[in-house]
Formats: structure tokens, sequence, C-alpha cells
């Protein structure tokens, strides 16, 4: 609709382990990723916000309904593309059929395998996460800043929702 890319996804953290799911698209199967997705739009409609894409995406791969808690980071991937990554916890186990194989895997094990994850914002991510880089949502003026960043990013100036 817009030409632009804009993605999230869910940093799932338990006793030191972050949950990973495994790809099975063509181009990427096999290697690992927090789950998460584009944003899903509609035709003269908003899209759908990119919290709510974290949780929809989370729910549909691992087939656990999760919260997000705050946004770590909004990751630029090219002039017209965008991420956000969220830190989220699971609220309801076993909700669907998760449409992804996942695991906890430790930072350690992740870090020395760079070339079995999907990018290297999945490592860079629990990197911001562990420094302590999220902001609370879902109402901030960091928020409020990033919002204005993504509108100017996109072409036709539409506002990104990010709560």
């Amino acid at each position: 609709m817009y030409g632009f890319k804009i993605g999230s996804s869910c940093v799932i953290e338990k006793n030191g382990e972050y949950l990973l799911v495994t790809e099975t698209k063509r181009k990427i199967r096999g290697l690992l990723g927090h789950a998460g997705g584009k944003v899903e739009e509609s035709d003269g409609e908003m899209p759908e916000s990119l919290r709510n894409c974290a949780e929809r995406e989370a729910l549909e791969e691992l087939g656990k309904r999760v919260s997000v808690k705050s946004l770590i980071n909004l990751y630029i991937v090219s002039d017209r593309s965008f991420h956000a990554a969220f830190f989220a916890e699971i609220v309801e186990e076993d909700v669907s059929k998760p449409e992804l194989e996942h695991g906890y895997y430790d930072r350690d094990g992740i870090e020395s395998s760079p070339e079995a994850l999907r990018h290297s914002r999945v490592l860079q991510a629990i990197i911001d996460f562990e420094a302590g880089k999220s902001i609370d949502t879902p109402s901030t003026p960091d928020i409020e800043m990033l919002e204005e960043i993504a509108y100017d990013l996109r072409p036709n100036r539409q506002p990104v929702v990010l709560n």
C-alpha cells in the first residue's frame, strides 16, 4: 500500500535464555530469529500497530499469547524498511498450534553462531535488551519521538502506530 516494509518482533527471555523460532521460508530455512513479521495493512485503513503486530506474530508462530512490556529499539533496516523489537512476556502457553518450531537459546550460543541467525538484528536486540535499552510502553515521549521518525521515513507520511 505505501511501499515501505514495517515489521516487529518479540524478544522473550526466560532464565537467561531467549525463545527463538526456526524459520521455514525457502531463503531462510533453518535460520533462527525472534517471533515476528510484517505489519498487516488494510486498504484505506490504518495498519495494525507495531505492538499488535508483535503480539499477533508471537501467537501465530509460537502458539503462545504474549504481552509486550517495552520497546527495545527501532532498527532502520534500509531507507525503505524498519523493524521494532519489543520485550514481551508469555502470559498464556499453548493457545494454538505453533506455525514454527522454537526453543530457548542462551546468549553465548547465539553469539558464537552468527551464521545460524536470520540477520544480525536477532543478536543486536538481545544485546540492547540486556543493556537496558528499552522504552516502557504504551505512551512516553520516546514513543512519540519514534512515531515521528517513522512518519518522516514513510513516503506518503502516514503515521506509524507503535502502541
